[in-house]
């Protein structure tokens, strides 16, 4: 209880350090924390990182300000080389969900990645008292998830798709589509441009 006090406190100060040096002392700090991680780790300011002994990371990756990775009660976050999270991006796999995140994948500010949600089969109890469900959340290599997603629990994202801003994914999109909506719907399929002279 006493540890538990103690760690909380000074990731909170750690937490709010600004700058460089900020950035530093939570890289030395977490790199120890984390399942696995690269040598290039970045964290911005006023984050909330919860089981870091859950979480894997791969090398080169920069989380912007406000982040929230969660996997506790048995989750678990797998996160690829070269990633990138704007501002108060939250991902969750508390209660036993899991989330899977390649490499070169970058994601817009204040999505929200779930692999967890309320049960709600039941109507003789409240909901807030029927746990969790869990599943997975699964997003390809190079996927750019844009602003204010929300990626819901067994949603699968396939490599060097794009989602739009303020997309709800609830199901699946496939490798190099384009998709957008409430829910996201495949608008169109990237292609390849040919280079030009040079």
């Amino acid at each position: 209880m006493l540890l538990d006090e103690a760690r909380a406190l000074i990731e909170g100060l750690l937490g709010a350090l600004p700058g460089r040096s900020g950035r530093l002392l939570r890289r030395l700090y977490y790199r120890r924390r984390f399942a696995a991680c690269g040598p290039v780790l970045s964290i911005g300011e006023h984050g909330e990182i919860a089981c870091p002994a859950n979480i894997r990371l791969g090398d080169r990756i920069y989380i912007d300000r406000g982040i929230v990775l969660r996997a506790c009660e048995g989750g678990s976050i797998a996160i690829g080389d070269d990633f990138g999270a704007n501002g108060n991006v939250r991902i969750i796999a508390d209660c036993g969900g899991r989330i899977e995140i390649g490499s070169k994948v970058i994601i817009g500010p204040n999505t929200v990645i779930r692999a967890s949600d309320h049960a709600m089969d039941r109507t003789d109890i409240p909901i807030k008292d029927q746990g969790h469900a869990a599943g997975t959340v699964s997003i390809g290599d190079g996927v750019w998830i844009a602003a204010n997603v929300v990626v819901l629990r067994g949603a699968r994202i396939g490599e060097h798709a794009v989602i739009g801003a303020g997309s709800v994914v609830t199901g699946e999109i496939p490798a190099y589509a384009v998709a957008a909506g409430v829910p996201a719907r495949v608008i169109r399929q990237r292609q390849s441009v040919p280079a030009g002279p040079g």
